[in-house]
């Protein structure tokens, strides 16, 4: 459905990327070490549409949902951004593993 999604939006002519998120996030902690996270948050947020695949197979670390919170407030009211997950949804929170930072995540 995501790969559907996408490929429909660049036939329309949109931005668009496609990550399974514990791919990004592990791009995201290797862009801290090299200096180019900010670059690559930016990149990302520029995205109209930023497909997160795989969303909750596994529980997230401290540095990984700040790195999810940055991203998500950096789309905010700007652009979309769609979570795949085999997950409940009901079970999302859980997976964040931080209710105040879950709620800000999952809103945005």
């Amino acid at each position: 459905m995501g790969c559907a999604l996408g490929n429909n939006a660049c036939q329309q002519g949109y931005s668009v990327q496609y990550w399974c998120l514990s791919r990004l996030l592990v791009e995201l902690t290797h862009s801290r070490a090299d200096g180019s996270y900010r670059k690559q948050l930016a990149q990302l947020s520029e995205m109209q549409l930023l497909i997160l695949n795989d969303w909750g197979l596994e529980p997230l670390l401290p540095a990984q949902r700040n790195d999810l919170l940055e991203l998500m407030d950096d789309r905010y009211e700007k652009n979309t951004t769609v979570m795949i997950s085999q997950l409940p949804t009901d079970e999302w929170y859980g997976c964040i593993g931080d209710k105040r930072l879950a709620n800000t995540i999952l809103v945005a």
